[in-house]
């Protein structure tokens, strides 16, 4: 989960929750790359690629979820997919 808050109209600051990227060392990198780019892009006063990083990590962030509902679930049954 990042948290995201404004100190003024045009900063954003990242609050990260470190346990959220800690099970997917390749999608936390991306999605840290991806916040990481969006911070940047905010401060340049590009908000479209702001944005649009910041659409990407949640989406990386959505796929380590995922991972884990899956490792929670029992396998199928032989036959079945």
């Amino acid at each position: 989960m990042a948290i995201v808050f404004a100190e003024n109209p045009t900063t954003l600051r990242f609050v990260f929750c470190p346990d959220v990227l800690s099970d997917g060392p390749v999608l936390a990198d991306e999605a840290s790359d991806a916040l990481q780019t969006a911070l940047t892009a905010c401060n340049s006063g590009d908000m479209g690629k702001a944005s649009e990083s910041i659409t990407m990590a949640v989406q990386a962030i959505g796929a380590i979820e995922s991972a884990r509902l899956a490792a929670l679930l029992p396998a199928a049954p032989d036959g079945r997919t």
